[in-house]
């Protein structure tokens, strides 16, 4: 039996139970004689409910269906029907026991439900919505946290499609007890007291829905602690006491640097100690940066320390007793002393006095920075002040009168051209070691004045003239004490000094050529010619090129194109070079050129002439028209202007024909002999 079969006989069976406020349905379902599939001979129609339903979407909803009979009476027949839905992907239906009519909203849009009981169909229309809210939920649910603490509650959605949204910001926010703490409109609770309060989120959209979390308030706790002072500053060798200052939630501030345990994250750089009665105490050991951190109950608060360089602690100045010779210097030093029992040598960097300058006096100049220089005998004290922490310190010094023992005269052998002059130094070396400029108070002396002289007027003490190719000494002599130096000195001949080429700023044409002169200058004023000797370039040889053959010839330059090029001359053993500019011009007419020349013609015949104008530059024009035709001898022969150079032989004879360009001095010429 199928199961269509099956249904109608379980229906068969029902309906002979049946009876009260149904009405008689003993006749509802009856079975053929000797089994076999039930008819339905008094079903009517058949009713599906819930009627026009609307369902969110993931809701499940129970449909039943109701036969109306033909007597009036009503019976369910949701298991015994046959359901279906006209569109299963809007609207599934169970069709399978023990669900049968179970409905679920699978996509928002429209479907019927349809019940079937033998040849009867029973229709409704589910609508299916989108989905709605079903629950509102507080998270987190039973948070702890101290007074003054904030907790931030969120709020979730559950919808009915099984989706959830954040809905922190679109309910409204309570407190059950508000001393113990408040909830602002975002969720954000602060906690007051110690305490218990149920914090709810209500939905605003009107269902009423909401959610709760109990919140419990603990006394105050330590929540941050700050390390004092915040980003020191120390030098290295010193130490620095630090402060842990404790912030708790409620707002309050506690001392708790001797509970703190204290560390330094790099011991090379600073330690710090957790001994009772120097805990927070850092001492620095070299220089660099460093955490310091203390921490409490899980807390720990920290700061960075910058160990700076050791601070100066006092100076000294060495020699503790110093001794110089008046006229004469003597170089003080300088040493700090600093923190960290290092030292450093100060004396560029203080500043120098002198407690009596007539008798001493110190420079703070560069090159003179500590320098002592005796003035009189006597004594004062000199004195070292470092500018930016102002220590300073003080020794006695006395100066004596010194002995001058040596005289160094400067440069030695020392060798200068002909016609220059060379400046010589004498220093006088002291009993003491010291030295002194002498060379203004000195007497200069040559041994050979015809090859150089020196100078002793003011101004120019020390100053050798040369004079002639040769050897000399210089000595100086101190007239006090006879004590004097030398030093050899050599005159060689003069030297080149400069190069002059000659024209200057020079222009030819063309193809033209053009005659360079250098002329050398040397130490002593003479000049001398160069040209054969220089080495000759041009800078644009293709504008010009000069000739090089270091003999005859040597500096011809050439126009080759229009344009400038630079001429040079160089000495080869000196280097010193000489220049100038050379501008070449376009070509210019030379010459007039006459032919046929030395003609030799009958009387009578006619004789044509030609004018040919050569360039510079080797080119030719033709100037037959352009020229002034004449005969020196008019009856032996003619020649026409008229005609461009024609002539007529009138009888026997010689003349000269000449052709000349107009506002031009150039001429061209021949002759001509006429036969009988």
């Amino acid at each position: 039996m199928n199961r269509f079969g099956k249904a109608l006989t379980s229906l068969f069976f029902l309906s002979l139970m049946l009876v009260g406020g149904c009405g008689s349905s003993s006749s509802l379902l009856l079975a053929p004689p000797g089994g076999g599939t039930p008819s339905f001979p008094d079903i009517r129609r058949i009713e599906v409910t819930p009627t026009a339903d609307v369902m969110p979407l993931g809701t499940r909803r129970q449909f039943l269906a109701t036969a109306i009979l033909t007597t009036g009476a009503t019976v369910d027949v949701t298991s015994l029907a046959t359901w279906t839905s006209t569109d299963e992907a809007v609207v599934g239906v169970s069709d399978t026991s023990p669900s049968k009519g179970s409905g679920s909203a699978l996509a928002v849009g429209s479907a019927e439900i349809e019940a079937t009981v033998g040849q009867v169909v029973g229709r409704e229309t589910v609508t299916v919505s989108a989905a709605v809210l079903e629950a509102v939920e507080v998270s987190p649910v039973v948070p702890v946290l101290p007074v003054g603490v904030n907790q931030q509650f969120t709020a979730e959605g559950r919808f009915t499609d099984g989706t959830v949204e954040d809905l922190t910001d679109q309910v409204v926010w309570n407190s059950s007890a508000v001393d113990v703490a408040t909830v602002d409109s975002a969720g954000l609770a602060v906690g007051g007291s110690a305490g218990q309060t149920t914090i709810t989120a209500t939905a605003t959209n009107g269902t009423g829905l909401s959610g709760r979390g109990e919140m419990t308030v603990t006394a105050a706790a330590l929540t941050r602690i700050q390390v004092l002072p915040s980003v020191p500053q120390v030098a290295d060798g010193r130490e620095l006491q630090f402060v842990a200052l404790g912030l708790y939630s409620d707002g309050q501030e506690e001392d708790v640097t001797s509970l703190a345990n204290w560390t330094s994250g790099d011991t090379g750089v600073a330690t710090v100690s957790n001994t009772a009665g120097t805990v927070g105490r850092a001492q620095t050991l070299s220089q660099g940066q460093v955490t310091i951190s203390a921490v409490l109950q899980g807390i720990e608060g920290q700061t960075p320390l910058t160990v700076s360089p050791a601070e100066l602690e006092f100076i000294e100045i060495f020699p503790l007793r110093p001794v110089v010779s008046a006229g004469k210097t003597r170089q003080l030093t300088a040493v700090g002393v600093f923190s960290n029992h290092t030292t450093l040598d100060l004396t560029d960097t203080v500043t120098w006095s002198s407690s009596d300058p007539a008798i001493a006096k110190v420079g703070n100049g560069m090159g003179s920075v500590g320098l002592v220089t005796g003035l009189v005998a006597g004594s004062a004290d000199i004195t070292a002040t470092d500018p930016s922490t102002g220590l300073e310190v003080s020794v006695p010094i006395e100066v004596t009168s010194a002995v001058l023992q040596s005289i160094v005269v400067t440069p030695e052998n020392a060798t200068t051209p002909k016609g220059l002059d060379q400046q010589f130094v004498a220093t006088g070396v002291y009993s003491d070691s010291s030295t002194q400029d002498l060379s203004s108070s000195v007497t200069w002396d040559s041994s050979a004045s015809g090859t150089a002289a020196i100078s002793n007027a003011p101004g120019r003490r020390g100053l050798a003239s040369t004079i002639a190719p040769g050897a000399t000494t210089i000595s100086a002599t101190d007239p006090s004490s006879g004590v004097s130096g030398q030093s050899g000195f050599t005159v060689s001949d003069a030297a080149l000094v400069s190069i002059a080429l000659a024209p200057l700023e020079a222009s030819v044409p063309k193809g033209a050529r053009l005659q360079y002169a250098a002329t050398g200058t040397y130490t002593d004023a003479t000049t001398r010619d160069l040209t054969q000797e220089a080495n000759w370039s041009s800078s644009n040889e293709r504008v010009a090129v000069i000739e090089n053959r270091m003999g005859l010839g040597s500096g011809e330059a050439t126009g080759l194109t229009v344009g400038q090029a630079s001429i040079s001359a160089v000495d080869s053993a000196t280097g010193i070079q000489g220049s100038t500019t050379l501008t070449v011009t376009s070509a210019v007419l030379v010459s007039i050129q006459v032919s046929p020349p030395d003609a030799r013609v009958d009387a009578l015949s006619i004789q044509r002439y030609r004018a040919e104008g050569v360039y510079s530059d080797g080119s030719t024009v033709n100037l037959t028209r352009q020229v002034t035709w004449r005969s020196s001898r008019p009856l032996v022969f003619y020649v026409s202007n008229f005609l461009s150079g024609f002539g007529l032989a009138l009888i026997p004879g010689q003349a000269t024909i000449t052709a000349t360009l107009p506002l031009s001095d150039l001429v061209g010429s021949t002759t001509v002999r006429v036969r009988l």
